[in-house]
């Protein structure tokens, strides 16, 4: 017989890893969706109390599952040797000011962060990038992003604090683009010291 399972990205897997945190037998069962690498990896950023500060802050994003799509598991092992933890702190709370901001610290915003809002929203730089803005005004008035929030005033308020966003928008996809350029500078930092 063939059973279905859906296809989870690794950011979901460790979404709800970090959800059952207290359910050892559910955490089993998405921990065991993961390739043995990536089981290892999560291990490696869970077990040590080295760790706790990424973990915590990486927290801060969880209740923005749109954010996790981007999350990637292959190279956590790779960002925990480049030893710059806490700029990874910096960024998964950078990240988080960012959208705390946009959504007004509303927890049922955040909730409606879904992943192709995230990616349209990944990079843009609204308050110097006039194209930017102009494709931000025109996706949120025809419900293209946010498509789960249907009152006219909280997508004013979103609308109006993405325009406002002096910031270039991060997510944890762009987070793993600069962290390839960050490690090729920790690693010739560390050839020199």
């Amino acid at each position: 017989s063939f059973i279905y399972e859906a296809t989870y990205t690794d950011g979901e897997i460790y979404w709800h890893i970090r959800k059952y945190q207290d359910d050892p037998l559910q955490r089993f069962k998405w921990q065991r969706r993961l390739t043995p690498s990536k089981e290892k990896n999560v291990k490696l950023l869970l077990s040590k109390g080295d760790y706790r500060s990424i973990v915590t802050a990486l927290d801060r994003l969880r209740p923005y599952m749109g954010h996790w799509h981007g999350f990637k598991l292959g190279n956590i092992h790779t960002n925990l040797a480049a030893r710059c933890d806490e700029l990874l702190v910096y960024h998964f709370n950078y990240i988080a000011d960012v959208w705390d901001n946009i959504v007004g610290h509303d927890d049922e915003l955040k909730a409606c962060v879904d992943i192709e809002s995230v990616a349209f929203l990944q990079f843009r730089a609204p308050s110097a990038s006039l194209a930017d803005r102009k494709f931000i005004v025109k996706s949120m008035d025809c419900s293209i992003l946010f498509p789960d929030i249907s009152s006219k005033h909280h997508r004013q308020l979103l609308k109006d604090r993405l325009l406002a966003e002096t910031r270039i928008i991060p997510s944890l996809a762009t987070w793993e683009k600069n962290m390839k350029y960050i490690r090729i500078g920790a690693s010739i930092i560390a050839e020199h010291i």
